[in-house]
């Protein structure tokens, strides 16, 4: 996943509905997950189980998330507007910066459930992982943006045929956080079928660590094109380096692909499948709270989160990328699944089981 910029990206616990509040930095968590345990700050919940909460028998469950994004909307709905209270649930939710990070926090067993990637969980199930996505916070939602200069060059505009927007990639320079991201991924997956490319040979791909520093690459002109998740297309936009060449509703392929996803180990869901489907039920409510009332949204769950970005930022991101792409349901499908194993083939481990009840399930969703 892209997150924001680098000043929106320091690892937080966030506050539950019981009101209880401990934090840990991502470097924390990742030498102690390296260990094998992870141990949370004293009074909040430890992972691995799920007993009652402090306030009137909530049970606690513990999430973490890989990075502080609006992909992930839902969760933070969810959780500031009392849905999981509502289903008789304390969740305490913690925030990383990297996907393989979350993965072994995640094996570790010392936390419950994780808003995470469907293409991260995708990749370690290919390394041996038992996990399962049980809602969907979200289809596909990066958006393409690329320098003014190179966009003119090339003749492109948001009306242009996708195959010529893709198949123009060949000499450019792609900006990345890191080799190997989903961003690096979907966009492989993206020029292989509609620009007809071998990533590898016809176009460059540069790591520059962090959105950050994507943002300073555009400002000196050494890249070309990025793939981001908003707002992060956005802030380009508004520093005058970038424009948007493509919102993820004009790229087919993105339109029943999981991206933001809620899943956990099989054997966690199937020892306590009440609360797979209280956290299920509160992701939904969650769905269709935010495609009902966006501007409630905006001002009580976004800006709190995100207190340095823009409320036009916000609002464009929430409004035209991400409510497009957010299902009202939650459900999944093995049709988009499949779309996930397209993306994460040419990466080596073992081949991806797309039929319900592997990677995926609808069983824990209301209705």
């Amino acid at each position: 996943m892209t997150s924001l910029g680098e000043h929106e990206q320091t690892a937080v616990q966030l506050t539950g509905p019981s009101g209880g509040r401990c934090r840990r930095r991502w470097r924390e968590l990742v030498s102690i997950a390296a260990a094998g345990t992870l141990a949370l700050a004293a009074g909040c919940s430890s992972g691995g189980s799920s007993g009652d909460g402090e306030p009137g028998g909530l049970k606690d469950v513990t999430v973490i998330t890989d990075v502080l994004t609006t992909v992930y909307t839902p969760l933070y709905t969810a959780e500031k507007l009392g849905f999981f209270e509502k289903h008789g649930l304390n969740v305490q939710i913690n925030t990383l910066e990297s996907g393989a990070t979350i993965t072994a926090v995640m094996q570790s067993g010392s936390v419950d459930i994780a808003a995470s990637g469907a293409i991260t969980q995708a990749l370690a199930v290919k390394q041996g992982a038992s996990f399962i996505a049980i809602a969907s916070e979200g289809n596909a939602s990066p958006e393409v943006c690329a320098r003014p200069g190179w966009i003119q060059q090339h003749n492109l505009t948001s009306t242009t045929p996708i195959e010529q927007i893709f198949g123009a990639f060949r000499g450019a320079r792609f900006g990345v956080t890191g080799i190997g991201g989903t961003p690096d991924l979907l966009m492989q997956y993206l020029v292989r079928t509609y620009g007809n490319l071998d990533p590898a040979q016809d176009m460059e791909t540069i790591a520059l660590g962090s959105p950050a520093g994507v943002a300073t690459a555009f400002k000196q002109e050494a890249i070309d094109v990025t793939l981001a998740s908003p707002p992060q297309c956005e802030a380009l936009v508004a520093a005058g380096t970038a424009q948007i060449l493509l919102k993820p509703s004009q790229i087919p392929a993105f339109q029943d692909l999981p991206y933001a996803v809620i899943y956990s180990t099989k054997s966690y869901i199937e020892e306590n499948p009440d609360v797979a489907r209280a956290f299920a039920a509160s992701i939904v409510e969650a769905l269709q709270y935010a495609h009902a009332n966006p501007d409630d949204v905006i001002k009580n769950v976004l800006q709190p989160y995100f207190p340095q970005t823009p409320v036009e930022t916000l609002s464009a991101a929430l409004n035209d990328v991400i409510l497009p792409q957010m299902p009202k349901d939650g459900r999944m499908s093995k049709e988009g699944w499949d779309k996930v194993a397209d993306v994460v083939g040419p990466v080596s481990g073992n081949p991806l089981d797309t039929t319900e009840g592997s990677l995926w399930t609808n069983e824990y969703l209301p209705g």
